[in-house]
C-alpha cells in the first residue's frame, strides 16, 4: 500500500510543475480542475480495482507525459505493480469463538486483508506487539515458544504508532504475524 503522502505527491508535482509553465490564474484553475476531477463521484473514491481507480491511473499518466516526466514503471510506463491484499469483506461468514464464546466482529477482533479462512484449536499466548527487532535490542518472542499456539498481539509498539516512533519499521502488521507463524503459530 502507498503512503496518502506518496499519493499527494503525485497528484500535485504535475500540477506544480506544470503551474511554471502556465500564469498564476490559469494555474489556479487548472489545479482545482484536477482537484474536482479526481475528487469527483465518477472515480468513485478510486478504490483500488475499480474503474475510478484506472480512471484515475489514466488521469495522472496523461499529466506527468503532458509534463515530460519520463515513464520509469513497468514496461516503461508509469505505473509500477505491487501487492495489495483489498480490503476483507465483513458479514455473516466473519466469525471468531474462543472456547464457548463468541466474540463480536469489530467490537472485539477484526480480519485482516491477509486473514486467511479456518477452524484452528490452540491456546492462546501473549506476544507483547509481536516485535522481533535486535538491532533495537528488542524481542517480544525471547523465551516465548510458539509452536501450536494462538499468538495474540497489540497492534501498537513500544512506544507507540506514530512517525517518530523507533519501532517504526516494525509496525507492519502482516509482517508481525508472518513472524509468529515463522516462529510456530498457528493463528494470529
Amino acid at each position: 500500500m502507498r503512503s496518502p503522502f506518496f499519493l499527494l505527491a503525485a497528484i500535485v508535482a504535475p500540477l506544480v510543475l506544470e503551474a511554471q509553465r502556465l500564469s498564476d490564474a490559469d494555474a489556479v484553475d487548472q489545479m482545482k480542475y484536477d482537484v474536482q476531477y479526481l475528487a469527483s463521484d465518477r472515480l468513485e473514491g478510486r478504490e483500488a480495482g475499480t474503474a475510478g481507480e484506472r480512471l484515475a491511473a489514466e488521469y495522472i499518466a496523461q499529466k506527468f507525459g503532458s509534463i515530460g516526466l519520463m515513464p520509469y514503471g513497468d514496461s516503461a510506463t508509469y505505473r509500477q505493480a505491487f501487492p495489495f491484499a483489498g480490503v476483507p469483506k465483513l458479514g455473516e461468514a466473519n466469525a471468531l469463538q474462543v472456547g464457548r464464546k463468541k466474540l463480536k466482529l469489530e467490537d472485539h477482533w477484526s480480519p485482516l486483508p491477509f486473514s486467511a479462512s479456518g477452524e484452528v484449536r490452540g491456546t492462546v499466548l501473549k506476544c507483547g506487539y509481536g516485535i522481533h527487532a535486535p538491532d533495537l535490542g528488542y524481542d517480544d518472542y525471547a523465551d516465548l515458544d510458539l509452536t501450536g499456539k494462538v499468538a495474540a498481539l497489540s497492534i501498537s509498539s513500544p512506544d507507540g504508532i506514530h512517525p517518530h516512533s523507533k519501532y517504526l519499521a516494525y509496525h507492519d502488521l502482516r509482517t508481525r504475524a508472518d513472524q509468529a507463524a515463522e516462529r510456530g503459530a498457528v493463528a494470529v
